[in-house]
């Protein structure tokens, strides 16, 4: 939940999404590569040739345009990437994320007849991140349900092993009840959270209950001291974990020691956990005004639903003269 409070005068534009742009994963984890659209495309073209083709529609049938083939350097690709624009730009998802300079990008190169444009756009400077949009706007053309791709996973990493954790002891608290020593419920001081002050907790744990020489087998002597100098800040158990995996286990180890190694809460780490962003199911906005009859607004200005045809103006503020308002 985000709070909003402003007095009689005051505008606040552009409200972003404080976690949106917050690296949570190691850098290249949950990515995607060239290799991965090969991968789909060789299974995409055997399903399609493997299917009645008078189901097929005649741009994606063998020769056509659609029909994939990761050797084409421009027919395919582009053709591909012809799909994918149009879904981005007219659903105004280029201006949601902030990203219109790569849509511009994507169009420029189209428009010039570009070749491996699909492998330029794979490249980490660029956004390998939108190959599965890509693939899924290319199913939803074509309309068949056999062509539904599902990507291999990608190794776990310490991150995601930790939210998994925390998701799993909170519904493990909740079901003991009573059983759970009384600092690890809801309303103690090691219930686990998904919070920056558990996480920051949880260091402080760490380096208190485990020696140097331990904690550095499992990192190496200038992450140690670097812990040590910022015990007590935000987001340094992210930053360990991403830097070294098995830190996620320690940290799951020195939470359960602490709690009493109750049996029940003992965790097993699986082989694989699908990541998460915590608590993101909706941001919820609230805004407090002390005005009776002037109120706020909320404009969500790349939206495409309207209640009505008339034109919203807004003085000053251009953002939000389009939109839902």
């Amino acid at each position: 939940m985000q709070l909003v409070r402003y007095a009689a005068g005051e505008f606040y534009r552009q409200h972003f999404d404080t976690f949106h742009s917050r690296e949570f994963l190691p850098k290249g984890a949950d990515s995607f590569e060239f290799e991965d659209y090969v991968e789909w495309t060789e299974w995409a073209a055997e399903k399609l040739r493997g299917l009645d083709p008078s189901k097929i529609p005649e741009e994606f049938r063998e020769g056509g345009p659609l029909f994939p083939n990761a050797e084409d350097p421009k027919t395919f690709p582009n053709a591909l990437l012809e799909v994918f624009y149009d879904y981005m730009n007219t659903s105004n998802r280029f201006k949601a994320l902030f990203d219109t300079d790569q849509g511009a990008w994507i169009r420029t190169n189209l428009d010039n007849g570009a070749e491996n444009l699909v492998k330029d756009l794979m490249d980490e400077k660029r956004r390998p991140s939108y190959l599965p949009r890509i693939i899924q706007t290319w199913e939803e053309k074509l309309g068949l349900g056999e062509l539904r791709y599902t990507f291999p996973k990608h190794d776990t990493n310490s991150v995601s092993h930790f939210f998994q954790w925390v998701r799993w002891a909170k519904e493990r608290v909740s079901y003991l009840g009573d059983k759970v020593p009384a600092h690890a419920r809801p309303d103690g001081d090691l219930y686990p959270r998904f919070t920056v002050e558990f996480q920051e907790k949880l260091v402080g744990f760490i380096l208190d209950d485990y020696t140097k020489g331990f904690i550095t087998r499992l990192t190496n002597p200038e992450w140690y001291d670097w812990m040590v100098f910022n015990r007590g800040r935000n987001h340094v158990l992210f930053q360990v974990m991403q830097a070294w995996p098995q830190f996620a286990e320690l940290a799951i180890r020195t939470w359960e020691a602490r709690v009493g190694n109750v049996p029940e809460l003992r965790y097993k780490l699986p082989e694989y956990v699908q990541h998460f962003h915590p608590q993101r199911f909706v941001t919820l906005f609230l805004y407090l005004n002390n005005q009776t009859k002037i109120g706020g607004e909320t404009v969500f200005p790349f939206s495409q639903d309207r209640y009505s045809d008339e034109k919203i103006v807004r003085d000053g503020m251009d953002e939000c003269s389009s939109g839902l308002a």
